[in-house]
């Protein structure tokens, strides 16, 4: 299995680079990509090297949302979600709902970061992938790339 979010620093410029990595599904977002990139831009933020934070996708599509495919599927990287996991409650919609955007602080975090942040895209952002560009101090789109709000 690949990883879902990569990261890259460019020591000498000060810059980091996440990367979507789900480019089959033109990188939604799991609940397991989601708390990575939740990571990856937490650990930016106290990063002294890190000077400026870009988050692009893999493939020819910066962000297609939310992976509903996959929704409410349990990540054994969240200890929680395993332990709990037989429970009846635990499975219902509202929580698997819930658990996925409580999950999704990525944007947030990008928005509220003290350094420069930039959403390098192409392709689809939809839905998640809108507020995770829009949460960007900058936002560089290709010419394919295109908007669709949830």
């Amino acid at each position: 299995m690949t990883e879902q979010v990569l990261t890259r620093l460019d020591e000498a410029a000060g810059i980091l680079t996440i990367t979507l990595n789900r480019p089959e599904s033109k990188n939604s977002v799991t609940e397991q990509a989601a708390r990575l990139l939740k990571e990856a831009i937490a650990d930016a933020e106290f990063d002294s090297k890190v000077r400026v934070v870009i988050v692009t996708g893999a493939g020819n599509s910066f962000c297609s949302g939310g992976n509903f495919k996959g929704f409410g599927a349990i990540d054994e990287g969240n200890s929680v979600a395993v332990r709990h996991s037989k429970e009846p409650l635990w499975n219902e919609i509202e929580y698997k709902s819930r658990r996925f955007f409580h999950g999704f602080e990525g944007p947030l975090l990008l928005h509220t970061m003290g350094k420069p942040t930039i959403a390098l895209m192409r392709g689809a952002a939809v839905g998640a992938g809108v507020g995770l560009a829009a949460s960007c101090d900058f936002r560089f789109v290709s010419e394919s790339a295109y908007f669709l709000p949830g």
